[in-house]
């Protein structure tokens, strides 16, 4: 894609609609759809005075549902902005003090959907924020002073393998491994007296190759 045709060349976050379209979150940039088939692009940006906008213009994290909608996570405490692509309409989900089973942090570095349609939302300082879409209620994943807990509440990329296991890498705590039937958790940390260990404890994306290989990154 030519530099034309984006609003800011730092690109954090990729996704497919269910038309084949691109669309492209940016550090600064806001949000692009891109047509390849006809080369041209869309923009969307945050608008303080337009409820019906972006809700912020650093895009951390993009995920597209089985409906279609797509899901784009913040960085300046904007919370997840839901686009439903067909009538370009945005709407926010954010943290509300008021209610115990809203989004529990504003800030989002990672949004992935399971098998079964759940959004699994990885934040800054909130662990992780599970998404019941038909219940319109969260739940959380939180790290605690118990050894069954995952390692840090900053999350920065969330994957599924094939067994239901959700692979999830952490800004400061290493790679998570969470059983979604047992919410059995296991931690794996760098050991510099381990060779066979994770090289950092900073995972920021983890690729599912097979059954029995893995890319961490």
């Amino acid at each position: 894609i030519s530099s034309d045709k984006l609003s800011q060349n730092t690109v954090i976050s990729l996704t497919e609609d269910k038309n084949k379209n691109l669309w492209i979150g940016t550090f600064g940039g806001g949000l692009i759809r891109y047509d390849y088939r006809k080369n041209e692009s869309q923009h969307f940006f945050s608008d303080p005075l337009n409820k019906n906008s972006l809700g912020d213009n650093d895009v951390l994290s993009l995920c597209t549902d089985r409906s279609g909608i797509i899901w784009a996570g913040s960085h300046l405490g904007a919370g997840v902005t839901k686009i439903q692509i067909n009538n370009a309409k945005f709407n926010l989900v954010k943290h509300n003090p008021s209610k115990q089973n809203s989004l529990n942090d504003n800030v989002v570095w990672a949004i992935y959907k399971d098998k079964q349609n759940k959004l699994w939302i990885g934040t800054y300082k909130g662990g992780i924020n599970k998404y019941d879409l038909t219940a319109n209620k969260f739940s959380f994943i939180r790290k605690s002073a118990t050894d069954k807990s995952i390692s840090s509440n900053h999350i920065r990329c969330i994957k599924e393998d094939n067994f239901g296991n959700l692979w999830v890498g952490t800004y400061d705590g290493g790679l998570n491994i969470i059983n979604k039937y047992s919410n059995e958790i296991s931690v794996y940390k760098s050991n510099p007296n381990e060779p066979n260990s994770i090289g950092s404890n900073q995972v920021q994306d983890i690729l599912v190759e097979s059954d029995s290989v893995y890319w961490i990154g």
